[in-house]
């Protein structure tokens, strides 16, 4: 059997803006970069919370928080200049906010 399942660390690229659906369910979608192995180098990734995990970023999500959360990939098709595009999004089911200050 294969598991779709992600798991990523890494800094919010901005501050969470939590919205609701048209089925009054809270959604936020964010960006978190994730260093490489190489300084000055790192990968970002298009997320996508729900409900308590989206109401959660949104409290204690801000720009630079560090968060680590566990998903799955969602790939999707968007079309730009009459090409299909395959994107790629992490669907976040369990996500942590760093909290400790470093003031």
């Amino acid at each position: 059997m294969w598991n779709n399942t992600v798991t990523l660390s890494g800094n919010l690229t901005k501050d969470i803006d939590v919205e609701k659906t048209a089925d009054d369910v809270s959604m936020t979608s964010f960006i978190i970069a994730v260093n490489r192995k190489k300084k000055d180098e790192a990968d970002f990734f298009f997320c996508t919370a729900f409900r308590r995990e989206a109401e959660y970023l949104g409290s204690y999500g801000k720009k630079g928080s560090r968060v680590t959360l566990q998903g799955h990939l969602n790939t999707y098709t968007v079309t730009k200049d009459d090409q299909n595009l395959t994107m790629v999004k992490v669907i976040a089911e369990s996500v942590h906010v760093d909290r400790i200050s470093t003031e």
